[in-house]
């Protein structure tokens, strides 16, 4: 789902641009997975979804530590990272919560994920910054939607996640390749 680094793509392009092909990786198979299997059961969603999230948010945290001295942004993916980490923490524990607070919980995250991307993007030029204000437009609008629509049924929720996470794990596998180079 979530997911690309929030503002250290330049700080981390010799240490961590790999972080960023890990999540995209694991974004891309989770909205696999879900659109596959969109019967799955709601609690094995949660789950799966939960340790995407947890997965992301050390990822954030791992990412922000690195670049402490080289951006004076880190704190930003710091704050993203203890969040995704709470909420996938959350979640875990409680899998069989409610769908209405399982959607909540995750429209939340998307929306303060894309509106974080969104304005990390103009510390950026070219591609780099035009890559994410799209990730950042798109993660915010997926989060609104689920917001907006709580009493969805839970394979049309599937669905958006799935698709979510096609559109947003290649443009954070690019990213990481950009990163690189």
């Amino acid at each position: 789902m979530n997911e690309v680094t929030v503002v250290e793509m330049e700080s981390v392009r010799d240490t961590a641009w790999w972080l960023l092909i890990i999540r995209g990786i694991i974004a891309t198979l989770f909205g696999i997975a879900i659109l596959l299997w969109p019967g799955l059961t709601l609690l094995t969603a949660a789950v799966v979804f939960a340790l995407y999230i947890l997965i992301s948010g050390v990822i954030d945290i791992v990412t922000s530590i690195m670049s402490i001295r080289k951006n004076n942004t880190w704190w930003l993916t710091m704050l993203l990272g203890i969040v995704q980490v709470a909420a996938g923490a959350y979640i875990a524990q409680r899998p069989a919560i409610t769908l209405a607070v399982l959607i909540l919980v995750i429209g939340f995250v998307l929306v303060v994920r894309g509106l974080f991307e969104f304005i990390a993007a103009f510390d950026f030029h070219g591609s780099m910054r035009a890559l994410l204000i799209v990730v950042g437009i798109i993660t915010a609008v997926a989060g609104v939607f689920v917001l907006r629509h709580p009493q969805t049924g839970g394979i049309a929720f599937a669905w958006v996640l799935g698709i979510y996470g096609l559109i947003a794990g290649p443009v954070s596998i690019a990213l990481g390749i950009q990163t690189k180079h």
